[in-house]
C-alpha cells in the first residue's frame, strides 16, 4: 500500500486506539494468518510514530519549563494529583500549547499494510466506530 498522510492527532486520536481494539476482537476460524500479521505490522508502525510525537512532545516540555542552577528542566508535585511534572510558567504554558498545537496537526506518512474487510465478516465485538477509525486502511 502506499504511504497514507495523516495527522499526529488522527494517528493518536482515531487510527491507534481503533487498531489496538480490532488486535483484540475474535475472528472466525479460517481467517487468514495474513490478516493477523497486517494487524501487528501495522500496531508496530503506529507504535513507531505515537514514540516520536511523545519524544518529541516531552523534548518540548524540557524546553519550555523552568531550569535549575544547574541548567536542567525544573521538575514539581502538583499538590492535586501528587505527579510530578515539568514546572512551567503561565507565559510558557501558553507557548507549549501552541507549539503542542502545530505537533498535532503534523503531518506523518506510515505505509500501512492493507486490511481487507472481508476478514472483518464474522468478528465478534466488531463495531462501526471501529471500522471508522480504519477506513483509511481499509480497502
Amino acid at each position: 500500500m502506499a504511504a497514507k498522510t495523516i495527522t499526529y492527532k488522527k494517528l493518536l486520536n482515531e487510527i491507534s486506539p481503533c487498531l489496538k481494539e480490532v488486535a483484540n476482537i475474535s475472528y472466525p476460524k479460517g481467517t487468514p494468518i495474513s490478516h493477523h500479521i497486517s494487524i501487528a505490522e501495522n500496531l508496530e508502525l503506529v507504535a513507531g510514530k505515537e514514540k516520536l510525537f511523545w519524544d518529541t512532545r516531552n523534548k518540548m516540555l524540557e524546553t519550555f519549563s523552568e531550569k535549575d542552577e544547574k541548567g536542567e528542566a525544573k521538575k514539581i508535585v502538583n499538590e492535586d494529583t501528587k505527579e510530578t511534572e515539568y514546572d512551567i510558567s503561565d507565559e510558557n504554558r501558553i507557548a507549549f500549547s501552541e507549539k503542542l498545537d502545530e505537533l498535532n496537526n503534523e503531518k506523518v506518512k506510515i505505509n500501512f499494510k492493507t486490511l481487507d474487510k472481508k476478514h472483518f465478516e464474522g468478528a465478534e465485538g466488531l463495531k462501526p466506530s471501529l471500522l471508522f477509525g480504519l477506513l483509511s486502511i481499509l480497502k
